[in-house]
């Protein structure tokens, strides 16, 4: 009898060590994720580097109210600040999170501009449209900001004209109209004005030679295409219109300052489109220390 209860207690106690193996070796077939993550900011761009382990699928909070489930996304923010940014990994057996705080440094508006033709960023930049009663309405919209480096454009114009027309972006180095090309078009005297063909994707930049404060058609060459003055997105079609973004390269043009007027020409076959400010009307005021667009008064 007492032979058959030490065999009952010694199967218990074999059972007992036999379920906490299993139950160990449960807990270590289990794989948690581990959520890590490294982020790298240019301007208000901001490329995020999934560092993570056993991750199946991410879940990226930006602290702006945008998110995302990609593995490594890229986010635009639009405005500089610190914002919290949390990383939630998730696999079968479970999920694991992290935070960080990511830092946007606003130095220039046009550090949130990315040549990318998806134009999200340009939310919230002021937009300049002709004046209704304008004859030249084809060129329909035009935002402007700048950074340290490049002159941002954002434009918007009809299909129609798009294709074989050309955009030239007319600069007022000095805001006064007795020196430079006075033109019937604005209230300016104009430096120098890069003209890009929207069929090359390019442009060319021209110093005015002629008389200060006169029309004379007088320009000599400074940059040309092909030399990556220049640089265009790729057109989006939205009906009747097509948008695109460019930059000109500051550091090809002489002669900039703390601020700069800006009128942009489009033109098909020789004949004016649009126009943008409208007829007589000064150009548009870049500040180049802010890299913000205004109107003159």
């Amino acid at each position: 009898m007492k032979v058959l209860l030490d065999l009952k207690m010694a199967g218990a106690v074999l059972c007992g060590i036999m379920l906490t193996i299993s139950c160990s070796s449960d807990n270590d077939e289990k794989a948690l994720p581990v959520a890590d993550f490294t982020t790298k900011v240019e301007g208000y761009k901001a490329t995020f580097i999934n560092l993570s382990e056993r991750g199946i699928t991410y879940h990226w909070d930006f602290g702006d109210g945008n998110e995302s489930t990609q593995k490594d996304p890229e986010h635009v923010y639009t405005a500089g600040g610190e914002f919290e940014v949390v990383l939630k990994v998730i696999n079968s057996d479970g999920s694991d999170e992290t935070t960080k705080t990511v830092e946007i440094v606003e130095l220039y508006l046009g550090d949130r501009i990315n040549i990318d033709g998806k134009f999200e960023d340009w939310a919230g930049i002021t937009s300049f449209k002709p004046m209704a009663e304008d004859a030249y309405q084809s060129l329909k919209e035009i935002k402007v900001a700048s950074n340290n480096q490049y002159i941002y454009i954002y434009a918007k114009m009809q299909k129609a004209v798009f294709e074989t027309g050309y955009i030239s972006t007319f600069l007022d180095y000095d805001l006064s109209v007795s020196t430079g090309y006075k033109p019937w078009f604005a209230d300016a005297g104009f430096e120098s004005f890069a003209q890009s063909s929207v069929a090359d994707r390019d442009a060319a930049l021209y110093f005015y030679t002629g008389n200060p404060g006169e029309a004379n058609w007088m320009w000599d060459e400074l940059v040309s295409m092909g030399s990556g003055f220049n640089t265009w997105s790729t057109p989006k079609e939205t009906g009747d219109d097509v948008e695109v973004e460019f930059s000109l390269d500051k550091s090809k043009i002489q002669g900039l300052s703390k601020a700069v007027g800006l009128s942009f020409y489009l033109e098909k076959d020789w004949a004016t489109q649009g126009l943008i400010p409208s007829t007589g009307e000064k150009p548009i005021l870049l500040n180049l220390e802010k890299g913000t667009a205004s109107l003159q008064e």
